[in-house]
């Protein structure tokens, strides 16, 4: 069919492209038809290349890099041009006769388009659609755009090559690193693909060797968490966090693939964050403090790396490791500034129920709770005339639940009430429905040592309603002695 003729003809709302494909304008809709049966609506026309900035193009191959190039995502369009749709429409009929015309080459349209309607087309019977299926799928994985790559491989098109296609485009990879970097997620996806003459890790290893050794570490740290595919959940009012794995989420190869990683010069962060909470599902919670002590000896301490080891550290009782790190924790203000890590430094120096700790404790706890209350406004702020009370806000310090507790315990573990407690459990009794069950216990000796006994057994009474973990343990506690042979006490643990 002439296009140009058809355009002339203002009131056609259908056009025919081949045996398969047509197109119909539907209100102020484009619809593709594949055998008749609708395909996809068309959201959007990639319309224009500035002509000032045309050559900056010249070694685009794909609409997809052109998208790109004009820093254009398609469904965005931030430079949008209006156009009637009647003259859309004739524009993807035009775009789609092309690629049809030129086999159906995928480099014409958007892969989110040619590549589904390709695939819509080998099923629908279509000879060119299913000679050159694959050979596209290979084609433009191999091509290097790492958009084009992830699209391909989270769609599932790898799916379509079998193991010696697969091997074809492992090879072209093992050539060059760059590639390897650029793309290390998809090239994963090659990696679990179908490949059984050798194991995934056997892959890994023999393509590693051709990484420059201060970039491996990177690389296998892409790899690794393509293959983990989970994400970290706190749980527990933030005092545990749950890896929360995909149905594809291989957690033994990737924390193979973290071990070399960790083996190696320039280690990732998001490897030392990822891989001891996969030990974490296998209950190796050691193997977890010797990679934190590994990423505490190359990259100092941090609040990530002191709030894991500490964690690690309780679950297996490795008061060693407590101990040996925490005096460098008390006096590293970074530390001291993460809420995650500052409740796990406390919560560690009130075991420890000795009086030098339990002073240290009362220290951090006074002045984390004064940062809380005047937040410190930077010089910036303060020169571009932002209110301080505005700046407060925004820079005003998180509460975690578990912080709540610890700086609670504190006071409870020294045995003592002074005007910093009372702000605290003042802020506390305002949003209980947000604390951790455990708060209850804490603001019930608040009261007992206020001699205020009722509102004692009645908090009490809410840790038990609430479930607190540890309620148990409150009959033979030493904090609550002074009632121990009270009644309404006793009658809570019946």
């Amino acid at each position: 069919m002439n296009l140009s003729n058809d355009i002339s003809q203002k009131t056609l709302q259908e056009f025919k492209v081949n045996d398969h494909i047509s197109l119909k304008l539907e209100g102020n809709s484009t619809i593709i038809y594949v055998d008749g049966k609708e395909f996809k609506h068309c959201k959007y026309l990639l319309l224009r290349i500035p002509i000032d900035e045309i050559e900056t193009f010249d070694s685009i191959e794909s609409i997809d890099e052109a998208a790109e190039k004009l820093d254009k995502s398609m469904e965005r369009k931030r430079d949008k041009v209006e156009v009637p749709p009647s003259a859309e429409f004739w524009g993807h009929c035009s775009n789609l006769q092309t690629w049809s015309e030129n086999n159906y080459d995928t480099r014409l349209l958007h892969s989110n388009l040619s590549f589904p309607l390709l695939k819509k087309l080998t099923k629908a019977g279509d000879i060119e659609a299913k000679r050159i299926f694959k050979d596209e799928i290979a084609k433009r994985f191999s091509s290097g755009h790492s958009t084009v790559m992830k699209y391909l491989a989270v769609r599932g098109y790898l799916c379509y090559l079998n193991e010696e296609e697969l091997k074809t485009l492992f090879e072209t990879y093992k050539e060059n690193p760059g590639k390897l970097l650029e793309a290390a997620p998809q090239f994963a996806m090659i990696i679990i693909n179908s490949f059984t003459t050798k194991t995934p890790f056997q892959y890994i290893r023999e393509v590693l060797e051709s990484i420059p050794a201060e970039k491996k570490a990177k690389f296998l740290g892409l790899i690794g968490t393509s293959i983990a595919n989970v994400k970290l959940k706190p749980i527990n009012f933030e005092t545990q966090v749950q890896v929360q794995k995909s149905k594809d989420s291989n957690i033994d190869l990737a924390i193979k693939v973290f071990e070399l990683a960790a083996s190696n010069p320039n280690c990732p962060d998001k490897v030392y964050e990822l891989l001891p909470h996969l030990y974490g599902t296998k209950n190796r919670w050691d193997k977890a403090i010797t990679i934190y002590e590994k990423a505490i000896e190359y990259n100092g301490l941090k609040p990530l790396y002191i709030t894991g080891i500490f964690l690690a550290a309780f679950y297996t009782g490795r008061q060693d490791i407590i101990n040996k790190y925490l005096e460098r924790s008390i006096k590293n203000p970074e530390v001291l500034d993460d809420q995650y890590s500052i409740s796990n430094v406390i919560y560690a120096l009130n075991r420890k129920e000795t009086k030098e700790a339990s002073e240290t404790a009362l220290k951090l706890t006074k002045n984390y709770w004064a940062n809380m209350k005047y937040p410190k406004v930077s010089p910036e702020t303060l020169n571009i005339g932002v209110p301080r009370i505005i700046a407060q806000n925004v820079e005003k310090k998180r509460m975690i639940a578990s912080l709540w507790v610890n700086m609670t315990d504190t006071f409870m573990v020294a045995d003592i009430i002074n005007e910093t407690l009372e702000e605290i459990v003042n802020e506390i009794l305002n949003k209980l429905d947000k604390m951790h069950p455990a708060i209850y216990e804490n603001i019930a000796w608040y009261f007992l040592k206020m001699g205020i006994i009722d509102k004692a057994i009645y908090y009490l009474k809410e840790a038990k309603k609430y479930s607190h973990p540890g309620f148990g343990a409150i009959k033979d506690s030493k904090y609550f002695s002074s009632i121990a042979d009270n009644p309404d006490f006793l009658k809570l643990f019946d």
